[in-house]
């Protein structure tokens, strides 16, 4: 297995992993800030929803990204394990290339989309909405950083038996 397409993989899914770790905990802390000051001292946060909304699309996309580094996308998996097992290696690669084509073309017209609104600005953080709308060509980015290594995986088998440890994608099993 190429260890540097490994490497890049896992370095770019730590680094998201994190960023979602610290998105979750500032949303949660600003949704249960927001209850409060509603609630307890009768004014609430005027921009809270648009911070939850933001970060809440980041989570999305960047989530898709973990989902796929860990194979965890049951969609992809119930279809290639649907077809027999003489096969099912051929088409884990021809979905992870499907995969690939939809983040590309996802990517794309997330660009595009940032590049619309990046004039507009939200009402209560007056921002450029495109720091919600960037998300979707990041995480896309992500995802297509992650493929190359999870292509080869597929086509090459688990590395798993050789390290001693579980599978991250286990589309073939």
């Amino acid at each position: 297995m190429d260890t540097g397409l490994k490497r890049l993989s896992n370095a770019v899914n730590t680094f998201v992993e994190w960023f979602c770790c610290i998105l979750l905990v500032s949303l949660v802390l600003v949704v249960c800030w927001q209850v409060v000051a509603r609630y307890v001292f009768n004014n609430s946060l005027s921009w809270s929803e648009e911070y939850a909304r933001i970060v809440f699309t980041w989570l999305v996309f960047l989530g898709a990204s973990v989902g796929l580094k860990r194979g965890s996308h049951l969609g992809l998996n119930v279809i290639v394990n649907l077809v027999p097992p003489s096969v099912r290696k051929w088409v884990g690669v021809f979905a992870l290339f499907v995969n690939a084509f939809f983040a590309s073309v996802v990517l794309i017209m997330g660009i595009l989309v940032t590049e619309r609104v990046q004039m507009e600005q939200t009402p209560a953080l007056q921002i450029s909405m495109s720091w919600q709308y960037v998300a979707i060509p990041v995480g896309m980015l992500c995802m297509l950083l992650h493929l190359p290594y999870l292509i080869r995986k597929q086509i090459n088998g688990s590395d798993s038996e050789k390290e001693g440890v579980t599978n991250d994608l286990d589309i073939a099993h």
